[in-house]
């Protein structure tokens, strides 16, 4: 018999030995669990353990006679739903990783105690914390519900109060910031509310002055660098010497503007800003000395200077100087900023006073120019104030109202969640008196509910840091161009320290009620009914209830404010700006620079030749040529004279905002021309002196737009070069939607004998100018391409300096009112919310409070609709005592937003009206699902239950 052959059995009957191959459970598993990586590898212990399962309970099964089928199958089958086996592997981590970090800070603590004396404390204080954060991580929702609450308040305060520190509190990137002065001047008897600063102006002051250490012009532009690919427009930043010497910059490499820069021959130079050398060279220091061409002419690099200078305005990115011819000066040509330096231990007052006393020495060193007269020097006032506060400007009164709404969502938010509490210390009611009674002292009680408070307000502080940062992002994006300081905006260390302190009073405040009465709980209350959940009454009742109306209060308050700015913003839409169809119009600027066309009339020629090829370009239907257009901030003002008017003074010269343009402006732009009739290219092919004025400045002069027309205007006085008003067009809003309309002049493209000094047959024309297309491809992304390349048909070294559609311009002109209206209205939204929540919550918890008084009544006879009106009774109470508070609050608004609004009151009643209405809707639906769910008690049940 062979070996292995058993009795009885035959060759076939003999079980196959030959090794079973076992399935790849490990691979089963991976390919089917999603475990996340874990530390220490224990996901990958999981896996062979279950694995290790698996297999075990496969054998048993084959040893139990089932096929290899039934056995895989028996193995599967213990393991259970896959999805729920996934899902408990993946929550034992954080349990098992809250278990290492409870050991980890139990052994910390009594490694403290080990140490004695204060470290015991210290311990002591840390378990505290510990046990009162496990208590809370098990009421999850009331723990959850505060701390977002809360974020939301604490995170957009900081994100509001980031914007005003970067912008109005954090000084200057300069040294000795209190000792920066910006000189201006006004004129406001002959039309100059703004002078801003001219050359003669700073000359004047820069040779004469005493109280000034040192001073400085300034003007922001646009330039062309070219030679290198497409030409390529850049910011730029025009300044004397005196700029970077003022401001105390020291230049990174190199050096800065000297004096000697200035002169009209002097070689040309050009100073990098730091992020330009970075971007744009690399950051090569070998820059020094390499060449630069700028608007067609080769500068050398002579310096780097620091991006701090962007404080002045926009950043740029040159430097050049700002040249004068000292010889052909004259007071004129305004509209400069300018800074200065106090000598120490000089005031403002005196500064002033010197300046002005210096004045009418300008127009003696440098006579002549078109704003000459004796009674002109009296006019003008110098204005001297701090530079932070010039570049600030208007700014300020806008970032305070937003600061203040967000700060009214804070309060909503710490209302709520001190409702909240309160609730929580009904929940405790019992546990407090148990540990009075068995020997705990007031104090540490009321430390129990501080301690809570506190926690989930610092957690609620770390989330809203994290929304700061989010909201800061958005709120730079949607911030108006012309808010200053932007590009500096930052989570600064005072901000994050604002953001702790903010956490910790917000803690404070909503935990200090409840502590309070806490601490009044007598230790015999743990053996009697006053213990029982839910009793608040008397003062809580009332506390809750007097937060609840402050809460409508200021609810109020925003919904005015957000509904005051959204009249604005409606009322600005309404305005006509003095132009047609605007969405049909695409604006461009163009400079020709002196090396590409020397003589200033082939300039003029040129730039007839572009707007005729623009003609040219497929849906384009007119091209307007103009020193400005409207709305693209440039702009000019000049002295304006008439010959003959009914106004008194009319013989003195006056200032008025001027324009030259070229032939068909007004058709292009659909300005109307109300009488006469508009300037032609023929007009400025002849030079012809002829002009056409607003209609505004007709009706100021001559009494009508009618008898306007064959009068003759000048812009000198003596000899005066007449022009002859051929026409007059409507009035244009030149300076934006929510500026009133300006008088203005508009001369001939090409002009002649023009300023004092001149003859008449010299020629003035400019070499920068826009250009208004009007075209139904107005925002199709290859529309500008094409006006891009034909400029450069006519000439290649022409970069757009500055290209718009026309509704983009009127936008930034309201774009203050637009980012004050949007932010107001997410304030008020969030606040509306969180009002909501808090008067469901506190009516809600009345009901509860009340259910067994509620269901006596019914038992006693009360309808289901007698028991609504009563619930709804309180929450009645709220809302109007909370209107009338709000509404007196709200006469505040008159002094804060008078000046932000447009067309609109501040004590507008269709918006009081709609304000009140929205939250007496929202106020009501609040409390009427509790009041539903109050006229739903059985009162059978109230009765048994008695």
């Amino acid at each position: 018999m062979p070996k292995n052959q058993m009795p009885n059995q035959t060759p076939d009957q003999i079980p196959d030995r030959t090794p079973e191959r076992m399935p790849d459970w490990e691979k089963f598993l991976r390919d089917r669990l999603e475990l996340p990586r874990m530390q220490e590898r224990r996901d990958d212990r999981m896996i062979r353990e279950l694995a290790d399962h698996l297999e075990d309970r496969y054998r048993e099964a084959r040893l139990e006679g089932a096929s290899p089928e039934q056995a895989e199958a028996a193995a599967m089958e213990s393991l259970g739903d896959l999805q729920l086996a996934n899902g408990d592997l993946v929550a034992a981590e954080p349990a098992r990783l809250a278990a290492l970090g409870t050991r980890w800070a139990r052994s910390q603590e009594d490694r403290a105690r080990g140490r004695g004396g204060a470290w015991t404390r210290i311990a002591d204080f840390a378990r505290d914390l510990r046990l009162s954060v496990r208590v809370l991580a098990r009421r999850r929702l009331f723990s959850l519900a505060v701390v977002l609450v809360l974020a939301v308040g604490i995170g957009g305060t900081s994100a509001m109060f980031t914007l005003v520190d970067s912008v109005l509190l954090s000084p200057l990137p300069f040294n000795d910031q209190d000792r920066l002065l910006s000189v201006s001047h006004t004129a406001p008897k002959i039309g100059f509310d703004d002078a801003g600063q001219c050359a003669a102006w700073h000359y004047t002051y820069e040779a004469d002055s005493r109280t000034l250490e040192r001073l400085g012009m300034y003007e922001v532009g646009s330039v062309a660098v070219t030679g290198a690919g497409d030409p390529e427009a850049v910011a730029a930043l025009f300044v004397t010497s005196g700029v970077l010497d003022t401001l105390a910059l020291v230049p990174e490499l190199g050096r800065t503007v000297l004096l000697t820069d200035e002169g009209p021959q002097a070689a040309p130079v050009v100073l990098l800003t730091s992020h330009y050398w970075r971007t744009r060279f690399g950051g090569d220091r070998a820059v020094i000395g390499r060449l630069l061409e700028v608007d067609g002419t080769r500068h050398e690099i002579v310096g780097v200077v620091p991006d701090d200078i962007a404080a002045l305005g926009e950043r740029p990115d040159l430097i050049l100087p700002l040249r004068a011819d000292k010889s052909a000066l004259y007071v004129g040509n305004i509209g400069y900023g300018a800074v200065a330096r106090l000598r120490a231990g000089v005031t403002l007052n005196q500064v002033a006073e010197e300046l002005q006393r210096l004045l009418p020495s300008a127009w003696e060193r440098y006579p002549g120019g078109p704003i000459a007269t004796a009674e002109d020097v009296r006019a003008f006032s110098v204005v001297v104030v701090p530079l932070k506060q010039r570049l600030v400007g208007e700014s300020a009164s806008l970032l305070w109202v937003l600061l203040a709404g967000v700060g009214l969502v804070l309060l909503v938010a710490c209302a709520n969640a001190a409702n909240l509490f309160l609730v929580r210390t009904a929940d405790k009611r019992t546990e407090m008196a148990l540990r009075r009674a068995i020997g705990a002292s007031a104090l540490r009680v009321r430390w129990e509910y501080i301690k809570e408070s506190l926690i989930l307000s610092l957690a609620a502080g770390l989330l809203g840091m994290a929304l700061a940062a989010l909201g800061l992002k958005a709120l730079v994006a949607v911030a108006p161009v012309q808010l200053p300081r932007i590009q500096e905006v930052s989570l600064s260390p005072l901000v994050l320290l604002t953001t702790f302190a903010i956490s910790l009073v917000a803690g404070l405040a909503i935990g200090l009620l409840p502590a309070l009465r806490a601490g009044r709980l007598g230790a015999g209350e743990a053996l009697v009914g006053g213990c029982s959940r839910g009793a608040l009454k008397g003062s809580s009742q009332r506390f809750q209830s007097t937060v609840a109306i402050a809460q409508v209060a200021l609810i109020l308050v925003l919904l005015i404010a957000s509904g005051l700015m959204f009249r604005s913003f409606q009322k600005l839409g309404q305005v006509e700006p003095g132009f047609g169809k605007p969405e049909n119009v695409q604006t461009l600027r163009l400079y020709i620079p002196p090396d590409e066309v020397p003589e200033i009339e082939d300039a003029a020629l040129v730039f007839e030749t572009i707007a005729r090829r623009l003609e040219q370009v497929p849906g384009v239907d007119g091209v307007a040529l103009a020193t400005a257009i409207p709305m693209d901030g440039n702009n000019n003002v000049n002295a304006f004279y008439a010959e003959s008017s009914s106004k008194e003074g009319a013989g003195r010269g006056v200032i008025k905002r001027h324009k030259w343009v070229g032939g068909e402006f007004f058709s292009v732009m659909q300005i109307p021309i109300v009488a006469g009739r508009e300037i032609e290219w023929q007009d400025v092919q002849n030079r012809l002196p002829t002009a056409v004025v607003s209609a505004s400045l007709a009706r100021e002069y001559w009494g009508s737009p009618e008898a306007a027309i064959g009068q003759r205007i000048a812009a000198r006085p003596e000899p005066p070069f007449w022009y002859q008003v051929v026409g007059v067009a409507g009035d244009v809003r030149d300076d934006g939607i929510s500026q009133e309309a300006l008088s203005m002049v508009y001369w001939p493209q090409v002009a002649r004998g023009f300023w004092n000094g001149t003859s008449a047959d010299s020629i003035l024309a400019w070499r920068d100018n826009g250009f208004a297309i009007r075209s139904n491809r107005v925002g199709d992304s290859r529309f500008l391409g094409e006006l891009e390349r034909a400029i450069w048909e006519i000439n290649p070294q022409l970069p757009l300096l500055q290209s718009a559609t026309l509704p983009e311009l009127m936008a930034r002109s309201i774009a203050s009112t637009s980012f004050l209206t949007q932010l107001l209205a997410v304030a008020s939204g969030l606040a509306l919310l969180l009002g909501l929540a808090g008067v469901y919550g506190l009516v809600s918890n009345s009901v509860s409070q009340q259910s067994q008084e509620l269901g006596i009544r019914m038992a006693f006879g009360a309808s289901a609709r007698d028991i609504q009106v009563l619930v709804l009774r309180q929450g009645l109470v709220i809302l109007v005592a909370g209107v009338l508070l709000g509404l007196g609050l709200t006469l505040g608004l008159r002094n804060a937003m008078g000046h932000l609004l447009f067309g609109v009151s501040p004590s507008d009643p269709v918006t009081v009206a709609m304000a009140s209405v929205s939250l007496a809707l929202v106020v009501l639906a609040a409390c009427y699902f509790p009041a539903r769910r109050a006229a739903a008690v059985d009162p059978m049940d109230v009765v048994r239950a008695n």
